[in-house]
């Protein structure tokens, strides 16, 4: 029986920290749009399947902390071509982004910039990068 309460001790651990770490931005609602940030950046997606999975901690996906729900996110290329617009709802716990354009087509290596648009709080615009 030791063996096994080893076995998932590390699984455990892992999960309860997941859980807590991305549950804290879902149940602490942000004020302002200065904390409102894109991990991983740069987003590196080299030597990694197009298959994203569709998994509760985001993997192979960017994304969005700190955001104030309900809110809109709108994608830009370097070039201001809008790439996807993005509505988060007060229930998302994970707000994030499988790095696909309206099309469906994943997107190349370049500099995106984000625009927040929240009703009281007004709007933020940041960047980020995608490395293939």
């Amino acid at each position: 029986m030791a063996l096994f309460s080893r076995r998932w001790a590390l699984p455990t651990a892992i999960l309860v920290a997941f859980l807590f770490m991305f549950a804290s931005n879902a149940i602490s609602q942000t004020t302002t749009l200065d904390s409102v940030r894109v991990v991983p950046n740069p987003y590196n997606v080299s030597g990694r399947t197009y298959a994203a999975r569709s998994n509760i901690f985001g993997y192979e996906r960017l994304r969005f902390a700190n955001l104030p729900l309900p809110c809109t996110v709108k994608i830009y290329s370097s070039d201001a071509n809008l790439v996807k617009t993005l509505q988060f709802n007060a229930g998302d716990l994970l707000p994030a982004w499988d790095g696909r354009n309206s099309d469906n087509q994943y997107i190349v290596s370049d500099v995106y910039f984000y625009v927040v648009e929240h009703a009281t709080l007004g709007t933020k615009i940041g960047k980020f990068v995608v490395i293939r």
